[in-house]
């Protein structure tokens, strides 16, 4: 056996060992970022019961008076008793400086999914509608 194969073996080893562990190492690393942003299926159910709130609010132009007080009544008669739901409306009016809040209060430490939604009043005024929705303890 000539002098300089086994150092050749060796540094051979060293680089495959050192080529495993790194490979380990960042598939840990990938493996735990992905389970944090993980999104599960009740998680889309319940960012799309609100956006179908919304909509349902839209389409029966709930919008158009933007009287807090009808929207809160409404709400309270669509929004299912395991879901909360907030919705925040912004656009080009006089009441609360351009913005109503109407819903439940946001709930601490619990997840919080939202999602926004153009509207269009039969003013032809743009409403720029956020919506904020988690589920409630039974």
């Amino acid at each position: 056996m000539m002098p300089g194969t086994k150092k050749g073996f060796i540094l051979t080893l060293d680089l495959m060992l050192g080529l495993v562990i790194f490979f380990m190492v960042l598939f840990s690393v990938l493996f735990f970022v992905n389970r944090q942003n993980e999104f599960t299926l009740a998680d889309y159910q319940l960012l799309r019961t609100g956006s179908d709130l919304v909509t349902i609010l839209d389409n029966q132009k709930r919008f158009d008076d933007l009287n807090p007080l009808s929207l809160e009544s409404n709400l309270q008669d669509l929004v299912p008793a395991n879901y909360g739901l907030l919705l925040r409306i912004q656009g080009e009016f006089d009441e609360g400086n351009g913005t109503i809040e109407v819903g439940d209060e946001i709930p601490l430490q619990k997840v919080i999914l939202s999602g926004r939604r153009v509207a269009l009043t039969d003013n032809e005024e743009y409403l720029l509608i956020t919506y904020m929705v988690w589920s409630k303890e039974q």
